[in-house]
């Protein structure tokens, strides 16, 4: 790798870029490449800082994907094969909580859907404005009541006794209206006619 000129990158960006190559390193591993190819100089103890914070999920969304591992009375470090695919300026970005445009956990799981499972969240999906709600209510027009039961074994029972029909009629027609009325209070003229003819024996 060609080193890089001094001042051009922050060395968070250096120390991501250096966990990228996917070894298991300890902050003195990286302290030394970081030498080596960038050619500058960082105290491991401060990489070990930088380190702490890039793989604390709280604080970065790319420690998701940053294996951490207590080696003696230090800790490895590892990002996880299905990131590797992320470039570095991606990795970057994943460890700012703050930055226009910048690269975001929803976006690299949607580039990476192996990700997902180091993941907590569910990718968000675009919002669906609702439609206008049917209203629901009493349909305008005239319900059919029809017949009930009763009435017709009334009037069954009523041509049997011809002297009590008249009588009859007038409680059924009572009883009509009233059901008529719990329909909401129809406005009906009722012509009732009967005519009783006797049959000879």
């Amino acid at each position: 790798m060609k080193k890089r000129e001094k001042g051009k990158i922050s060395n968070s960006q250096l120390v991501v870029a250096a966990l990228m190559n996917g070894n298991n390193l300890s902050s003195k591993n990286i302290s030394e490449i970081i030498e080596t190819t960038y050619d500058r100089q960082i105290k491991f103890q401060d990489v070990a800082s930088l380190l702490s914070k890039i793989s604390n999920k709280k604080r970065s969304d790319l420690g998701f994907f940053v294996k951490r591992v207590r080696s003696g009375n230090s800790y490895t470090y590892q990002v996880v094969e299905e990131a590797r695919g992320l470039s570095e300026q991606q990795a970057y970005e994943l460890t700012l909580k703050l930055g226009k445009d910048r690269y975001t956990l929803d976006q690299a799981v949607r580039d990476f859907p192996g990700l997902q499972k180091y993941v907590d969240i569910k990718l968000s999906k675009p919002k669906v404005r609702p439609g206008p709600k049917k209203k629901v209510g009493k349909k305008k027009g005239r319900k059919s009541a029809g017949t009930p039961k009763s009435v017709k074994a009334e009037v069954l029972n009523a041509m049997e006794a011809p002297a009590l029909v008249e009588a009859h009629i007038e409680k059924l027609a009572k009883d009509m209206i009233q059901q008529i009325s719990e329909f909401g209070g129809l406005n009906l003229n009722v012509r009732v006619s009967v005519k009783l003819e006797e049959t000879k024996d």
